[in-house]
């Protein structure tokens, strides 16, 4: 798509600025002359952990935490929005395949037990936190999980 803009008598093939009259393409030579606005990013909610229950280790900003194949752990933290029940998908960093698990927010904290059954590297990143979300809501710290033989 492109747009033009009106540089003295002349309409001039150029990006226009936020509130300035110009001119769209809307088909192959069809143009239309309207006011432009400039997209508005989305606000992000971030998705603040802040605590990794029945793990090996964890890293102090939870980007890595090391766990054991076949236990279950739990990922707490903060979610600012209404109280529901949603899939949080966990992707295998070797092979791209998608888990889910259940997770729950209710007054503004969320909770979600996680069983990684393949000795692996997974991760949580603003990609899975915003599957099938158009347009992103989430932004998150990209988490690893390093799955370690029991």
């Amino acid at each position: 798509m492109q747009y033009k803009i009106k540089i003295g008598n002349d309409w001039v093939i150029a990006d226009p600025i936020d509130g300035e009259m110009c001119q769209k393409e809307v088909a192959p030579n069809v143009w239309v002359e309207l006011m432009y606005s400039a997209p508005v990013e989305p606000l992000l909610i971030d998705i603040v952990v802040t605590s990794i229950d029945g793990v090996i280790q964890a890293s102090e900003d939870f980007a890595t935490t090391i766990v054991t194949q076949g236990e279950q752990f739990t990922v707490n933290g903060t979610l600012a929005i209404p109280d529901r029940i949603f899939t949080l998908p966990i992707k295998n960093t070797s092979t791209g395949e998608l888990l889910f698990f259940t997770a729950s927010v209710v007054n503004g904290a969320f909770s979600v037990n996680i069983t990684l059954n393949k000795n692996s590297q997974y991760c949580y990143t603003n990609s899975e936190a915003n599957l099938d979300l158009e347009p992103a809501m989430f932004n998150i710290s990209s988490m690893k999980f390093n799955v370690v033989a029991a």
